[in-house]
């Protein structure tokens, strides 16, 4: 049952990432996983519950490939490039309507979300600055806790409509910009100086 489960959760996460949550059906669900809506309840309670197990998925997978790019070693410029571009290829499919559906109608998945972002992030985070502080990419006098306290909290403002309204702004540039100001906010001359470089190469390639 539980194998099953886990193939299914990745197949119903991409349906919410392209439609949103709020406007696909149980019925909808069941149909694209060509399964019966009384299967599909064999696995889940109800819908509250299937998106909770959806982001739950999705953050085990996220902390799993997160995992492989810390195993790289890279130097913390490199290391945060390669996180950024991950999740933003993953903001890339999301539906601007996906944020406000969680914490408008899903306050248990919404939880769930911001646990995952105030307690996994923010460690990855602060992890990244002690490290780019060690090497000399980042400035000396940073402060590791409170940077990754504001770096967690600015991400409420990319989900926030009235900030940002989703007929205007993209979620995958935004934390582009995001992360881009993060960095040339705490990176040493040598950090910056090595920045410079590594945009140039990679708008040459």
């Amino acid at each position: 049952m539980e194998e099953r489960l886990q193939e299914i959760l990745p197949k119903v996460t991409e349906t919410f990432m392209r439609f949103g949550i709020k406007s696909v059906t149980m019925d909808d669900i069941a149909r694209n996983l060509r399964i019966s809506k009384k299967t599909l309840y064999q696995f889940v309670s109800d819908k509250n519950d299937l998106v909770s197990k959806c982001i739950r998925h999705e953050h085990s997978e996220d902390k799993c490939r997160i995992k492989e790019i810390l195993d790289r070693n890279l130097n913390a410029i490199d290391e945060i490039f390669a996180i950024m571009e991950m999740v933003s290829e993953q903001l890339k499919q999301v539906h601007p309507s996906i944020f406000y559906d969680l914490e408008k109608y899903y306050p248990e998945a919404w939880n769930e979300f911001h646990s995952f972002k105030n307690e996994f992030v923010y460690d990855i985070i602060r992890n990244n600055i002690e490290k780019g502080k060690a090497e000399g990419h980042y400035r000396p006098d940073v402060n590791a806790v409170v940077i990754a306290r504001m770096y967690v909290n600015r991400m409420d403002d990319l989900w926030n409509p009235d900030v940002f309204p989703p007929s205007e702004f993209k979620f995958h540039d935004l934390y582009l910009e995001v992360m881009r100001y993060h960095i040339r906010g705490i990176a040493s001359q040598a950090g910056i100086d090595y920045l410079v470089q590594k945009v140039k190469k990679q708008i040459q390639a």
